[in-house]
């Protein structure tokens, strides 16, 4: 499963459904890697994790918000816009965040640090389903 990681908060002040650090932007199968976007890798933080066993619910759980119910149906809001996180900086050093943030620039292919593996673009091999965290 590949992963889209929001990667900063905006500037201004946060409404409860747009997307916060560390949220989950997009999920996709394996088979959509050669689709991605050169600016896609500069804007998110793209991850590779192997597929949970049940991955349509898994996949489809992760990207769906968080709503706070309303007196209705209709009423619902957006209370996140989205319900799981993932502490990515834990795994990358200062430098490699730094990239990360820069919203200009992709990780050089190679190894991470903390033992990842980067291809064009696409970070693998250094995150897992239960490394998400509900919020």
């Amino acid at each position: 499963m590949i992963l889209w990681i929001w990667t900063r908060n905006d500037a201004t002040g946060l409404l409860d459904g747009e997307f916060r650090d560390s949220d989950i932007g997009q999920t996709k199968p394996d088979s959509f890697e050669p689709s991605i976007g050169v600016q896609e890798k500069k804007s998110w933080l793209i991850i590779k994790i192997p597929d949970p066993p049940n991955y349509a619910a898994v996949a489809e759980d992760l990207v769906t918000p968080e709503y706070a119910a309303g007196q209705t149906p209709d009423e619902n809001v957006i209370r996140r816009a989205r319900r799981y996180r993932l502490d990515w900086r834990t795994q990358f050093t200062a430098s490699e965040i730094a990239i990360i943030e820069d919203a200009l620039q992709i990780l050089p292919d190679g190894t991470t640090q903390a033992g990842g593996t980067v291809t064009s673009g696409v970070v693998s091999g250094l995150f897992t389903i239960n490394d998400f965290r509900r919020k």
